[in-house]
Parts: C-alpha cells; structure tokens; sequence
C-alpha cells in the first residue's frame, strides 16, 4: 500500500482561493477549512512532471495484518494524508493512523485502535478517508473515527490516545441514538 501525497490543482480558476493550503501544508482533508482542494505549490508543473522520481514509498501497517487474515483485505487505500509542520498524519483501511516524517518516509509511530476486530463494515468493507489535526497552539491532536462510529483523540506527537478525552481516549458516537448498533466494543 503506498501512500500518495496530494498534489491539488487550480480547476481552471483564474485566481486561486484566498484561503488555500499554503506553506506547504495540507492542514486539512480538503486543503483548508473551506475545502478549496487548492494548492499554491508551484513546483511541479506540466514541464517536469515527467521527471519526477519516487523519492520514498510507504508501507501501511495494514500489510502484516492483512498477511495474516485474509478477511482483512481491503481494495483501495483512500486516505488524504494531513502535512503539518514537516510530518503527514495518515488512516489506513483498517482504522489505524500513522505519522510519518514527510522528508524520509519513516514512520514516526502508529495508532491501533483494533477496529478490524469489530468484523468487515457493511458498507464497502476496509475503507477509510482520513484524519482531522487540531491544536491550541501547544498541545496537538490527531481526531480519527472509525467504521463502528467511535471517535479516537490521539496525541499528534506521541501517538498514544489522549487519556482525558471520551473514556481513554475514544467517545462512542453512537450512545445517545436510540436503536443504533456500533458496538462489539471497539
């Protein structure tokens, strides 16, 4: 599974939006808080694209699962990885995020929330669009949901769930409605 960083382009606008993924960032699944899907990045143009070269690739944590349990195959990684101050924060199919320095590849750390144990969502099986990033400007957070509509707050630097947020770290978005199913606990 490799991971593809988003290169967004101007859809034919004759000016860029104003509030654009700038500084080389890419701080939210759309670009920005407006979904712009825009990039001002300039670099990569029509006359070197054909140039460029893989400078790393990624392997999603996924891989050695999947290996063991066929069941947990997924058909496409659909994730829209965050970058954020020199890191991308990234899901994988099966529900689990990851940081990863964006100028090596190494992966920082992982987050398992074992969702997969759950069994294959209904929908259209192992997918999963991404990741949100928040911050108060000192402590930074990485929100991800999962198919079986739990919340997880993860810690951006450690990876590790944020302890006061929900119960551990997660919140079941599915307690108040009546009659919802989400559960085997994951």
């Amino acid at each position: 599974a490799l991971l593809t960083i988003p290169i967004a382009a101007q859809n034919g606008a004759k000016k860029p939006p104003k509030d654009g993924a700038g500084k080389g960032e890419w701080r939210h699944y759309g670009g920005d808080g407006g979904s712009t899907k825009y990039s001002p990045l300039d670099q990569i143009n029509k006359e070197n694209a054909g140039k460029l070269k893989v400078a790393w690739t990624w392997d999603s944590p996924d891989l050695p699962l999947q290996k063991e349990n066929r069941m947990l195959s997924s058909f496409a990684n659909e994730a829209t990885p965050l970058m954020i101050g020199g890191k991308l924060y990234t899901s994988t199919s099966l529900s689990q995020a990851a940081s990863i320095d964006a100028a090596t590849g190494q992966t920082i750390w992982t987050f398992n929330p074992e969702a997969y144990k759950a069994g294959r969502p209904a929908n259209l099986g192992f997918v999963h669009r991404g990741v949100a990033h928040w911050t108060d400007g000192k402590q930074e957070r990485i929100f991800m949901g999962t198919a079986y509509a739990y919340l997880w707050a993860i810690d951006a630097k450690t990876g590790k769930p944020v302890a006061e947020f929900g119960e551990g770290g997660k919140v079941n978005l599915a307690k108040a409605i009546p009659l919802a199913v989400n559960s085997r606990n994951y």
